[in-house]
């Protein structure tokens, strides 16, 4: 195994890094320069202490005055971070690495390698990590890709894979340019996508760029240049600042839930969520396209024909909530004006934000009154909503 790891310049631009102790950054440095091509590291809590120079600082007045107490305290703080996730195993720690896969070489002298004698971290630390550094739970499938051995799938990760992500990412940012045959993926760019990386999954940087490009919303048209200085803010590195991420992130998670409405013809037929993308074909008379509506509800359509085999007969019984929407309009009722936060929301269901819109179908006007740059949002229900009501 190479001695040697790799330590990107982002390390120090990260959120995290500006807001950890000075021992925990080298707590996390040293767990780094120790890891195995996974991420994986046994804690060695008495090398720790010595490497670290732990017992330079020890207060003889400390709860902690042990190396045990004094190291995992540090450990603990970088579990807080969402920097490591902690696990035992044959009565030995171990821990794994958020960042650290996608920052090694995939190949040359610099490539590290895979200590299978390490074990696997357990899935749900995977998704707690990545939880708590985001501020919201991770896509379903971004756990996978973060850690593939945690699910069983012992192959290349980290810069192998992460370089194709990057080309993505590059590519749909790239066809937006008045100039595309003149933009260079540089070193600087792939950096610079690389950190968004560490905080969403290619496919929320993606949708980002899109949302930037594409939408109406405030930011967006900020971005675009409709500004008082008239400047655009759509580079990369304008995209993808790292303590605007998680703010960010769900501000496109709740325009793409707009755009997931469906369609409903004036005679209940569904067209399905893609018709919220285009205009329905009419009579030939010129009539309006019908327009989007949430959970099923009529719209009126001034044409008389439908698409061919989209034709259905609608349930005359409204739909129900389900019970994660159920749980949360009780506790929303709970709450009142004091509202809930967005960890909360995710205890009951990690697609909070579809079930929130489900809860707006039904007509409870839930709103998010506060956004926090770590996405720990607060959302209240007003008073008077026309929805049904829990006991």
């Amino acid at each position: 195994m190479a001695e040697d790891r790799v330590l990107r310049a982002s390390f120090w631009a990260d959120k995290n890094s500006t807001r950890m102790c000075t021992y925990e950054k080298m707590t996390l440095l040293y767990l780094m320069a120790h890891a195995d091509r996974d991420g994986i590291v046994e804690i060695n809590k008495a090398e720790i202490n010595e490497r670290v120079g732990l017992s330079n600082w020890n207060d003889p007045t400390s709860r902690a005055n042990t190396v045990v107490g004094r190291v995992q305290s540090d450990l603990e703080g970088l579990a807080a971070w969402g920097e490591i996730t902690l696990w035992e195993h044959a009565k030995k720690q171990y821990a794994w690495i958020r960042r650290f896969s996608t920052d090694q070489p995939p190949s040359g002298k610099l490539k590290v390698d895979r200590n299978p004698s390490l074990p696997a971290p357990p899935k749900e630390g995977v998704i707690e990590c990545l939880t708590v550094y985001r501020g919201y739970p991770p896509p379903q499938g971004e756990g996978k890709r973060a850690c593939p051995r945690a699910w069983g799938v012992v192959k290349t990760a980290g810069v192998a894979d992460a370089s194709a992500d990057i080309q993505r990412v590059y590519e749909e940012w790239r066809k937006r340019q008045k100039r595309p045959s003149q933009c260079k993926l540089t070193p600087a760019t792939k950096e610079t996508i690389r950190g968004g990386l560490r905080n969403g999954s290619p496919d929320e940087l993606v949708n980002l760029i899109r949302y930037a490009y594409e939408s109406n919303d405030p930011g967006p048209q900020w971005w675009q240049g409709k500004n008082p200085s008239g400047r655009t803010y759509l580079g990369l590195n304008n995209l993808f600042v790292g303590e605007k991420m998680a703010d960010r992130l769900q501000m496109v998670e709740d325009w793409l839930e707009k755009h997931r409405s469906t369609q409903v013809a004036a005679d209940g037929t569904d067209l399905g969520p893609l018709a919220a993308y285009r205009p329905t074909r009419g009579s030939g008379t010129g009539g309006a396209p019908t327009t989007p509506t949430h959970n099923g509800s009529e719209a009126h359509a001034a044409s008389e024909k439908v698409p061919r085999g989209t034709k259905s007969t609608p349930n005359p019984r409204p739909k129900r909530l389900n019970a994660q929407c159920r749980k949360m309009l009780l506790l929303f009722q709970q709450r009142g004006q004091n509202g809930v936060r967005t960890h909360e929301l995710a205890g009951i269901a990690l697609k909070y934000s579809a079930r929130i819109s489900e809860l707006r179908g039904h007509g409870h006007k839930v709103i998010c009154v506060e956004r926090n740059p770590d996405g720990n949002n607060l959302y209240v229900m007003k008073e008077g909503a026309s929805g049904e009501q829990m006991d």
